[in-house]
């Protein structure tokens, strides 16, 4: 799957960042923070950009569509880090696509969830979350700019299972205490993120899980 030759800034471009360049046909920038990650995105034919998300000095601007991935700072229940962000982004782009957390949901006591199911966060990291989503709701929306929030659960991929443990036969969870939870493929939200970028052309936000849902008891030992 490829898209047309856009010019896209990738916000963020690490696990699912990468996976997503590597989908696109156009000109990628990446904004990285590590010279090791700078080496590894040349490899792969993408511009790094290294550059501090929460004390950025220019403008970043001549990019069609945006991605963000960054992670939301580590404390407090505000994401000041995609604020600045999106102050020092030209709003020229067309589209912008944001990863969050089905954790702004907070403990639905076992009730399914819907994408009109109303936000009620409760941890610290998903009210950050949520407040991410409200500044770029608000950012977009000024200037008239679509946009698309995937409230993304639990990723699994190549290096993030704890196959150590699993071979050692050590415990993982406990069969017991172990509820319903949803996840999605790395490979499979990067094709996602890349489909909702071509395709959708409203305002949207969808809840982005691989639908099987089942227990972290039954992911690690099945």
């Amino acid at each position: 799957m490829t898209t047309h030759n856009n010019n896209t800034l990738i916000a963020g471009c690490g696990y699912i960042g990468q996976r997503v360049a590597k989908l696109l046909s156009g000109p990628v920038t990446g904004i990285i923070k590590s010279a090791a990650t700078e080496a590894y995105l040349k490899q792969g034919n993408i511009t790094p950009l290294r550059a501090d998300l929460d004390n950025l000095n220019s403008t970043l601007s001549g990019f069609n569509q945006v991605f963000y991935f960054a992670p939301p700072p580590t404390t407090g229940d505000k994401d000041n880090r995609i604020k600045a962000f999106l102050q020092h982004l030209k709003p020229s782009i067309e589209k912008f696509v944001l990863i969050s957390t089905t954790g702004v949901y907070g403990d639905a006591a076992g009730d399914w969830i819907e994408e009109t199911t109303p936000p009620h966060p409760i941890a610290d990291r998903a009210k950050r979350r949520y407040d991410a989503e409200q500044h770029l709701v608000q950012w977009c929306e000024l200037h008239k700019i679509q946009y698309v929030i995937l409230r993304v659960p639990g990723i699994y991929g190549p290096n993030k299972v704890p196959l150590e443990r699993l071979e050692a036969g050590k415990p993982i969870v406990c069969q017991a205490e172990s509820g319903y939870t949803n996840r999605i493929h790395a490979d499979d939200l990067a094709k996602l993120c890349l489909h909702v970028m071509m395709h959708t052309t409203e305002h949207s936000l969808y809840n982005a899980c691989d639908g099987n849902p089942s227990t972290m008891w039954d992911y690690f030992t099945q």
